[in-house]
C-alpha cells in the first residue's frame, strides 16, 4: 500500500489515482511492497518530481535498538507525529503484540539526516515510526513455532537384503524431516527378536540406517534357510525439544531376506552300498542315490568315476534326475553282469550338481559300492563228457575202481549218485559212489559177476548224476 506523510507528519492512505502534493512523502510498504529493510520512500518536490529518500542510517539504528531489547516504536519523539487514526501508525499497517523483550524506554532519534534530504522533523519522525513498525512486525511474525511433527519421506518402506550379512552392512535407510527445522532422531519401537528375546535389528539414530545386531547376524534373520524370511519393523522419528513439546512419527518397514547360494548339494547318506543279482537288463535299477540343496536349487546326477570294460566303455549309468543307477548296454554283456566273471565288486563316484539359479554352481560327490550277486544259472558240469575205467577182478569193497568229477560255476556244492546201475539176479546194485565221486563195488558186487572175469559180462555201464545243492535256488 502507499501512505502519504504531509508536512505536519500526519498520515493518510494514498487513494487510487490520487497525486501527492509538493512537500509530501510517499511510502510504499505492505502487500506487494519491498521488504522492510528495503522500504521505498520518496519526497515530492515543488516541481512535482520525486526524490528517493535514503533510509539506510535509520534502518540500521532501528535494528541496533532491537538487538538491545528496545522497542523503537515507543520513542517519546514519535508522540509529536501521532494523531489517532491519522497518526504515525495508521490503521492497516498491522498490529504488533509486544513481548517481554520489547521494553518501553525513551530513545532519541537523530533525524538530521532525513531533514537534510528535505523532510520536516515531524515527517522524519513519522517515517522512522513506519519503518520501525514494519521491522518489528516482521521480527514478531517470523518467530518459529513447533506446529509440525516429523514426517517420513515415504508412507512405508520395503527393503531386500541378502542373507549372510555383517553387523556393519546397511540393509536399508529411512529418512524423516521436521518442517519446523528441528533435528530428528530414529529408533526401532517394534523389533524382531530371537528365542532369547534379543533384538535382531538396530538403527543409526542420526542417519536412519538399519542393520543387524550381533544377535541378528547369528539368527534366522540372516539365514534364508531358516524361516521366516520377511521381517516387519516399526521405526519412530522423534524431533528434539528445541521449540517446545516433542512430537514423533511412525513408519512401517518390511525387510525381505534373499537367498544366496551358500550351500552345496548334500547326499542323504555319507556313502551308498547296493547289491544286485547278475543277469540284469539295461532297464533294471541297481540302486538309487539322493541329494538335495538347502538353497532350493535343482540337483542333477552324473557318474564321475565309472567301471569300464576292456574297450573303455562305461558299464554303469545314472538317471540325471532320479539318481537311479543301472547297467549300460556294454555293462549288460560284461563281467559286471556275470558273477562267474571277476570282479564282483564295482566302485563308482557319483556327483550331484546344483543348477546355476543363484550364482556359482556347487557340487558334492559320494562313493557308491555295487556288489554283484550270484544266481543259480549254471548246472554242475563234469570234467569229462564220459568216463571209462578198467579194474582187475577180485576187488574188495574199499577199492576205488574210478573217480568222476563235476563242479558248479555258481560255486554250489555238488553231490554224486548212480542213477543207472548194474544189478544181480536179485536186483541188488553192484556199484556205489561216494561224495568224492569215487566208484567202488557194493558188498553184492564183490560176490557177483562184476568181480569175476570168468562170469560174463565183463563191461558194466553206469550213469552217474552230479547234483548241486539248493543254496542259490533250483
Amino acid at each position: 500500500m502507499s501512505v502519504v506523510i504531509d508536512a505536519n507528519g500526519q498520515l493518510r492512505e494514498l487513494a487510487p489515482g490520487e497525486n501527492p502534493r509538493a512537500g509530501e512523502v510517499v511510502v510504499e510498504f505492505g502487500q506487494g511492497a519491498p521488504a522492510a529493510t528495503d522500504l521505498d520512500a520518496q519526497l515530492i518536490t515543488d516541481d512535482g518530481e520525486t526524490f528517493d529518500i535514503d533510509l539506510d542510517s535509520e534502518i540500521a539504528s532501528i535494528f541496533d535498538q532491537i538487538e538491545q531489547g528496545i522497542d523503537p516504536t515507543q520513542n517519546e519523539e514519535f508522540a509529536t507525529a501521532a494523531g489517532g487514526q491519522n497518526g504515525s501508525s495508521p490503521t492497516g499497517t498491522g498490529d504488533i503484540d509486544r513481548t517481554a523483550l520489547q521494553t518501553r524506554v525513551t530513545t532519541d532519534f537523530d533525524t538530521t539526516g532525513l531533514e537534510s534530504q528535505g523532510l520536516s522533523e515531524t515527517q522524519s519522525l513519522a517515517l522512522v515510526d513506519i519503518v520501525a513498525e514494519i521491522i518489528i512486525t516482521s521480527e514478531v511474525d517470523t518467530t518459529p513455532v513447533d506446529d509440525n511433527a516429523p514426517e517420513f519421506s515415504q508412507a512405508s518402506y520395503a527393503f531386500s537384503y541378502n542373507e549372510n550379512r555383517a553387523v556393519s552392512d546397511v540393509l536399508g535407510t529411512v529418512s524423516a524431516s521436521d518442517a519446523d527445522g528441528e533435528n530428528v532422531t530414529y529408533s526401532i519401537t517394534t523389533n524382531v527378536t530371537n528365542a532369547g528375546g534379543d533384538n535382531l535389528f538396530e538403527i543409526n539414530a542420526t542417519s536412519g540406517e538399519i542393520s543387524l545386531t550381533a544377535a541378528g547376524v547369528s539368527a534366522f534373520a540372516n539365514d534364508f534357510e531358516l524361516d521366516p524370511n520377511v521381517h516387519n519393523l516399526v521405526v519412530t522419528a522423534t524431533e528434539d525439544a528445541g521449540l517446545g513439546s516433542v512430537q514423533t512419527a511412525n513408519v512401517n518397514v518390511a525387510l525381505t531376506e534373499l537367498n544366496l547360494d551358500d550351500n552345496a548339494p548334500e547326499f542323504s547318506q555319507a556313502s551308498y552300498a547296493f547289491s544286485y543279482n547278475e543277469n540284469r537288463t539295461g532297464s533294471d535299477v541297481l540302486g538309487t542315490v539322493s541329494a538335495s540343496d538347502a538353497d532350493g536349487e535343482n540337483v542333477t546326477y552324473s557318474i564321475t568315476t565309472n567301471v569300464t570294460n576292456a574297450g573303455g566303455d562305461n558299464l554303469f549309468e545314472i538317471d540325471a534326475t532320479s539318481g537311479e543307477i543301472s547297467l549300460t548296454s556294454a555293462g549288460v554283456s560284461a563281467f559286471a553282469n556275470d558273477f562267474e566273471l571277476d570282479p564282483n565288486m564295482h566302485n563308482l563316484v557319483v556327483t550331484a550338481t546344483e543348477d546355476a539359479g543363484l550364482g556359482s554352481v556347487q557340487t558334492a560327490t559320494v562313493n557308491v559300492a555295487l556288489t554283484e550277486l550270484n544266481l543259480d544259472d549254471n548246472a554242475p558240469e563234469f570234467s569229462q563228457a564220459s568216463y571209462a575205467f578198467s579194474y582187475n577182478e577180485n576187488r574188495t569193497g574199499s577199492d576205488v575202481l574210478g573217480t568222476v568229477s563235476a563242479s558248479d560255476a555258481d560255486g554250489e556244492n555238488v553231490t554224486y549218485s548212480i542213477t543207472r546201475n548194474v544189478t544181480n539176479a536179485g536186483g541188488d546194485d553192484l556199484f556205489e559212489i561216494n561224495a568224492s565221486g569215487d566208484i567202488s563195488l557194493t558188498a553184492e558186487g564183490v560176490l557177483a559177476f562184476a568181480n569175476d572175469f570168468e562170469l560174463d559180462p565183463n563191461v558194466h555201464n553206469l550213469e552217474v548224476t552230479a547234483t548241486e545243492d539248493a543254496g542259490l535256488g533250483t
